[in-house]
């Protein structure tokens, strides 16, 4: 039976190469092609998700963003990540690696940098909070996501203006990342092709 740092190893090489998990209508095309369609039907938000210590889910959320038609992700910290779990949407979308946080918000500033996070997790702030479902986006705004497990480091939150929650009346705690971040852009989507809004 083949090591399963060959098995990985045949995974990662089948998601580099194949064009698969994509509509039938782009299955002949070439990467650059459908890359270019996927700009050119993208709307004006993107968003950004921690690596600085493990990257879970977030193959998953790059996944999203080429589903939901995102212009782009920002990965916070490190550059390597388990792509697999993409299934090849990290050749259909613009994937953008920032040092930290300081970076992001001086490319979106405070007020287009709208953190998604658990208010109850952040006493201090916990009235800043604006239900996902009211909120407004703003014309080129970006979500940003924290780690699974840590979050948002507090500091970096309390320097947003804005900061949403998904309300959960059910009896779990949270969500993780790749599933908060699906229904944050499936919001943007809902609202910028009924309203388009900014």
């Amino acid at each position: 039976m083949p090591e399963r740092s060959v098995i990985a190893a045949i995974m990662v090489a089948m998601t580099d190469f194949s064009p698969f998990n994509v509509k039938d209508e782009f299955k002949t095309l070439e990467v650059e092609d459908i890359k270019s369609h996927q700009q050119n039907i993208s709307i004006p938000y993107s968003i950004a998700m921690y690596n600085v210590i493990k990257d879970f889910n977030l193959a998953s959320v790059v996944r999203n963003v080429c589903a939901f038609g995102l212009k782009s992700i920002y990965i916070v910290g490190n550059r390597h990540w388990d792509r697999r779990g993409a299934v090849g949407a990290q050749h259909y979308v613009e994937i953008i690696h920032v040092k930290d946080f300081n970076e992001l918000l001086e490319i979106f500033g405070e007020d287009h940098l709208i953190g998604l996070e658990l208010p109850e997790h952040y006493p201090a702030q916990q009235d800043e909070f604006i239900p996902l479902n009211k909120f407004r986006w703003q014309e080129n705004s970006c979500i940003l996501l924290g780690e699974e497990n840590s979050g948002i480091p507090e500091d970096h939150l309390s320097k947003l203006r804005n900061k949403v929650y998904i309300n959960q009346p059910g009896v779990m705690r949270s969500l993780n990342a790749a599933t908060a971040s699906g229904i944050a852009m499936y919001d943007m989507l809902v609202k910028w092709s009924d309203y388009g809004y900014v």
